[in-house]
């Protein structure tokens, strides 16, 4: 590791502050079902036992289109097999070890890991724990992203429990639910980080139906009038990315308060890479 690399909490603090942004990668999943994996015939995260090759590849196109944040492949690590009725800490860290290192193996030094959870389910307090056990004890890790997630109380539940076990920073996204409905506004949402913004690292919003990119900019707006807490996008798309007008998606992210950009299902390397082009062009990247 080289010695004048921040920490992630550092450059995230940095990145917030001088309103400058960090590029995170793209859609993991997208591109290993390119690649001919099969989500139907295994556990996704069974990929980096049998085809840490192919996780590697899809990493180092992310890298050369210039992200620095990168998610493992641990996407569905807490779920369990048919197989398997219950996972205990062994099982969990031996998933989270796995996707940690493929990723690690094959990235520099000034590359930052996401340990990624998946959409949670109703989940006890006891496993939360086991999950941040498992996660903390992945050293290639440099924080905990909690994407994807649907129901906020499901949410402040695990919280309890991972949070007293995890040693990691944790950012939490949400799909971009505009209902008004108390459990999924984005208001709500953004009044519980900022009252557990001392354990909080980060707020974001990412996947969802493939909405418009202005939907993305709503929802950071309204997290922004509720929260201080820096935020971060990771849209979805489904169409030719020409048609997206990213630079102009990218500038409202910012305004909004975005300070780190990234994609979700359907982005590619070559989306992380016009992304890269626009924020290198208007001085906002933060570079690695």
């Amino acid at each position: 590791m080289t010695h004048n690399r921040l920490s992630f909490d550092q450059l995230l603090a940095q990145a917030h502050q001088h309103r400058r942004v960090i590029l995170m990668d793209g859609a993991l999943g997208t591109m290993l079902l390119q690649l001919g994996l099969n989500m139907h015939s295994q556990a996704t995260f069974e990929w980096n036992r049998d085809y840490p090759d192919r996780v590697q590849q899809v990493h180092r196109h992310y890298y050369h289109a210039g992200a620095i944040i990168h998610s493992a492949n641990s996407f569905a690590c807490h779920l369990p097999l048919a197989a398997t009725r219950a996972l205990n800490l062994q099982i969990l860290r031996e998933r989270y070890s796995q996707a940690a290192a493929v990723v690690g193996q094959c990235l520099p030094d000034n590359v930052y890991i996401l340990g990624c959870v998946g959409t949670l389910q109703a989940h006890s307090i006891a496993y939360a724990r086991m999950m941040g056990q498992a996660l903390s004890s992945c050293p290639s890790f440099d924080a905990v992203l909690l994407e994807t997630q649907t129901n906020l109380a499901t949410v402040e539940n695990w919280a309890e429990g991972f949070l007293s076990e995890c040693r990691l920073p944790l950012l939490i996204s949400f799909i971009p639910m505009l209902s008004d409905r108390s459990e999924v506004a984005p208001d709500v949402i953004a009044q519980w980080a900022e009252a557990n913004a001392d354990r909080i690292l980060a707020l974001g919003v990412n996947c969802g139906p493939n909405p418009a990119l202005s939907v993305y900019t709503e929802v950071l707006q309204r997290y922004r009038r509720m929260t201080q807490l820096p935020l971060f996008v990771r849209p979805s798309i489904s169409a030719s990315p020409g048609s997206f007008g990213w630079a102009a998606a990218i500038e409202a992210w910012h305004q909004a308060g975005a300070c780190m950009i990234g994609g979700c299902c359907g982005t590619e390397p070559m989306d992380i890479a016009r992304m890269y082009q626009y924020l290198r062009d208007q001085d906002l990247l933060v570079q690695g």
